[in-house]
Order: structure tokens, then C-alpha cells, then sequence
């Protein structure tokens, strides 16, 4: 694949790893724009005519580089020209993203810096499209999922440590500040998929084996925000929750991969009710669930399935 783009300027390019960066300086050596990245190795760049470079290598695209997290138009997709792709671009993998309710966002990932700022595995996007100075979890590993309850930011990965403060696998740190919250320490002993609400109640599931010394061998578990006090009646589920959204009325909807909840015959998805019994709603989905969204009295399902009830 060839590409002409406009020599305006001296370009670098590294070639490290699956995708290529062209940094463009200009001739007096100050950055001109922001830097472009392909898709795959590049492997030669020759001038052609005037203001233009011949780039050819083993790439099917080519655009502004913009790092692994990156603000979307809601209604058109499109990028924010006004967000400073330049000096924000987040070197690493974002795997999870939430609104911080005042127009910016907490990030988390594998990721080790953004832009300029060496700020690893959580941060803050302000609503100006900078990072937040004043949070800071130091985190030691990374982040697999966010929630946002008032001042208190949930957060689940595989880090062990939230500054000195032991608290592996789950944490509440302050939402200004990122300090540790003491008060909650759940003492969850494996991975952790998921986190959500319902304004009452705090879900996480995932595939470990206890919760706060209690067997939770279910991989599911609800506290209650207010009093932190660990729900016990979760059912058993024979193996590992992925994703969970309210269900409205005090329970909840699960996706993953497993054959049965509470002994009873459900695959992969299943309601259950406030109570902690399993609802008779049996969608039956033949893959793993990954992605859940509720709207009016719809559920929308994602995951790597190919029928639902027998129906593709």
C-alpha cells in the first residue's frame, strides 16, 4: 500500500510493534501537526514533486494518531477536533471509560501515560481535555472496571496495592482526590469483571472464589452502599460473570459463560430478582456474553454467540 501526503515538513517514522507513527517536524525542527499513524509496518518513504512523500508499506490505512482513548461526537461519531490529540494521546490500552458527571472522564486500562503526563492504570479527564493533577491513585496494576457512586469512584483490575493500602482486585478511592477509601475493603481473592449499581446496591461479578474471608465461590456479589454491609443471599453461578446491568426492580441482569445459576439450567445470561432467586426469563445463548444494555423493556446482547433461543 502506497499513500501521497503532503511534505510540509521532515518526518520520522518508528516501526516498532503492528502499527507505525510518522512524526512530522518542521524544517526549522518545531512540531508542525500531529503525527500520523498506520495500520501495520512502514517500510519506505521517498519525496515526490514538491510537498508531497511517497509512504509504502504493509498498512491498509493512515490517519492522525490519536492514542487508545479518544472523546466522540454522540450524535455523529466523529472525533472532537477540539480535544488536544497532540498532547492527550494515552499510551497503552483503555479498558474501561465513565463520565465523571461533570464533562470529563475516569479512564482505566494497561496504559502508562497520557501526552506528557506519566500517570498509569487510572485517571481523570477534566472537561477542558486535560489530565486531573489532583488525582491520583497510584494504582500498582491495571484497571478492568469502573463505577461512579457520588464521591466515591469503584475500581476493579489486577493491582494489589492503591498507594501503600493493600486492597487487591476491588477498591473505592475518593472521586477528587483518588485517596483510598478505608471503610471498604472487600477482600475479593480473584479477578473482577464487572461493576455497577443501582443507587442502593453495588454488583460486581467476575471468577473469584470469596468475598471478605465468605465463601463467594457464586463469582457474584451486592453490597449496600450506604452501609457497606456484604448481601449474602447471591445465587451460585458455575462459572464466570462478565457483565451485569439492574434490572430496575432490585436485581439483576448476568452475562458470561456459564451453564447455571442457582442449580437451574441458564446459559451464558440470566435475570435474578432482588430476592436473589433466578427469574423464569431463559434466553438460552448458545456463546459468551460480553456486552448488556437495557431500554424500555428491551435487553440488547453482545458477546460471541450465534443464536438466542435456538434463533440466529
Amino acid at each position: 500500500m502506497r499513500i501521497l501526503i503532503s511534505l510540509m515538513a521532515i518526518f520520522f517514522y518508528s516501526n516498532a510493534g503492528a502499527q507505525a507513527t510518522l512524526a512530522p517536524f518542521g524544517l526549522g525542527g518545531a512540531s508542525m501537526k500531529t503525527p500520523l499513524c498506520a495500520n501495520g509496518p512502514i517500510n519506505s518513504m521517498v519525496p515526490y514533486l514538491n510537498n508531497f512523500m511517497l509512504v509504502g508499506g504493509s498498512f491498509t490505512q493512515m490517519g492522525p494518531c490519536s492514542g487508545s482513548g479518544v472523546p466522540l461526537n454522540l450524535s455523529s461519531g466523529e472525533k472532537i477536533d477540539s480535544f488536544d490529540w497532540a498532547n492527550m494521546g494515552v499510551l497503552g490500552d483503555v479498558s474501561a471509560a465513565i463520565s465523571d458527571g461533570s464533562g470529563g472522564w475516569y479512564i482505566g486500562g494497561s496504559f502508562i501515560g497520557i501526552g506528557a503526563n506519566t500517570i498509569s492504570y487510572l485517571a481523570r479527564i477534566t472537561s477542558t481535555g486535560t489530565v486531573d493533577p489532583l488525582f491520583d491513585a497510584s494504582l500498582d496494576g491495571p484497571v478492568t472496571a469502573l463505577y461512579l457512586s457520588g464521591a466515591t469512584l469503584y475500581v476493579s483490575g489486577g493491582f494489589n496495592y492503591v498507594g501503600a493500602t493493600p486492597r487487591p482486585n476491588l477498591a473505592a478511592v475518593n472521586a477528587v482526590s483518588g485517596a483510598v477509601i478505608g471503610a471498604f475493603n472487600s477482600g475479593v481473592t480473584s479477578s473482577v469483571n464487572t461493576i455497577t449499581g443501582d443507587g442502593t446496591n453495588l454488583y460486581i461479578g467476575g471468577s473469584f472464589g470469596a468475598v471478605n474471608i465468605l465463601n463467594a465461590s457464586n463469582r457474584g456479589a451486592v453490597w449496600d452502599t450506604g452501609t457497606g454491609v456484604l448481601q449474602t443471599n447471591f445465587p451460585l453461578v458455575n462459572g464466570t460473570i462478565s457483565v451485569a446491568i439492574p434490572d430496575g426492580s432490585g436485581g439483576w441482569y448476568i452475562g458470561g459463560t456459564f451453564t447455571r445459576v442457582k442449580l437451574q439450567k441458564r446459559n451464558n445470561l440470566a435475570r435474578i430478582l432482588s430476592d436473589g432467586s433466578v427469574s423464569s426469563w431463559n434466553p438460552n445463548v448458545n456463546g459468551t456474553v460480553s456486552a448488556l444494555v437495557a431500554s424500555g423493556s428491551n435487553v440488547y446482547v453482545g458477546g460471541n454467540f450465534t443464536t438466542i433461543n435456538g434463533v440466529t
